[in-house]
């Protein structure tokens, strides 16, 4: 989703508290895609340096954009869509042919938790 505006919005300030990411891998053990990997990269923000799993888009669009895998939140709304999961690198072309598999229904309204996201104890209270 995407908000356009000419509005002046001020920043806010980059994040400098201690580290988000416990490294417990969770993120990578719970994505039914199997797209984030292990490796990761750093990005420099400001003075910060923030650490960051390398991620096959392609992968993880066939369930978060694309809503192909039930267990990222179709099945949680009543959504058929099961497409079976590509195995080793997807094409723009598998996921195109995926999408006419589809929930006739209810393919233009994706529900999706990514699991990677539901399962990151960064963002909860157990984190701290």
């Amino acid at each position: 989703m995407v908000v356009v505006t000419d509005a002046e919005l001020p920043a806010d300030e980059l994040y400098s508290g201690q580290a988000l990411c416990k490294k417990c891998g969770k993120c990578q053990s719970k994505c039914p895609m199997k797209a984030l990997s292990k490796k990761s990269f750093n990005v420099h923000l400001g003075d910060a340096v923030i650490e960051v799993p390398q991620l096959d888009r392609m992968r993880c669009d066939w369930s978060k954009r694309y809503g192909l895998c039930k267990e990222e939140g179709p099945a949680m709304i009543g959504n058929k869509t099961d497409v079976p999961k590509p195995k080793g690198k997807v094409t723009i072309d598998e996921i195109a042919k995926a999408c006419v598999d589809r929930d006739p229904i209810m393919k233009n309204r994706p529900c999706i938790l990514e699991s990677c996201l539901q399962h990151c104890p960064a963002g909860s209270e157990k984190a701290s």
